[in-house]
């Protein structure tokens, strides 16, 4: 008998929590602009599983976000400051950091359940990356530079869809 439960339970104990979306995150996904970016990033915090609420989610998906702006502002200090637009990259380094000060001040008053201010840095921290592209005026946009700015920009759009839900 014990062997015939394990059988009927087997694909359901092997079935990787990656795979599987809560009905929470379904709900909110289903509510914002880019479903695909919500559940993927979502699901690649295994936290988002254990979240009760959409304010958890918020949380989980703006530290997501402010953890990429770190990432990439890290990222373009890394170049060779004698190699072309090295100075546009720490500029622009720069404007991620204020993106990361926006998203950490997001997060603060989400903390203190300040939905619309929270919106008003999600927005701010949306705006800083697409400065970066005026600083290399006369240089090629570095492609990589262009794509994270367009990932930093839907992640926080994302973020605000999920805040937007909880001024509801």
């Amino acid at each position: 008998m014990l062997s015939l439960i394990l059988f009927l339970l087997f694909p359901l104990l092997t079935t990787s929590s990656s795979s599987f979306t809560s009905p929470l995150i379904q709900s909110a996904c289903n509510s914002t602009t880019n479903y695909s970016l919500c559940i993927s990033t979502l699901k690649s915090e295994p936290n988002s599983l254990k979240a009760t609420n959409i304010e958890d989610l918020s949380k989980i998906s703006i530290t997501i976000s402010l953890s990429y702006a770190t990432n990439t502002s890290s990222y373009m200090l890394a170049p060779a400051p004698t190699m072309a637009g090295a100075s546009a990259l720490r500029t622009c380094a720069q404007r991620y950091g204020n993106a990361r000060e926006a998203l950490q001040w997001a997060l603060d008053a989400l903390g203190d359940e300040n939905y619309d201010y929270a919106a008003v840095h999600l927005g701010a921290a949306a705006e800083y990356p697409g400065m970066c592209r005026a600083l290399f005026q006369g240089l090629s946009y570095p492609a990589e530079v262009a794509r994270r700015e367009r990932e930093l920009k839907g992640l926080c759009q994302l973020d605000l869809d999920l805040v937007s839900l909880l001024s509801n």
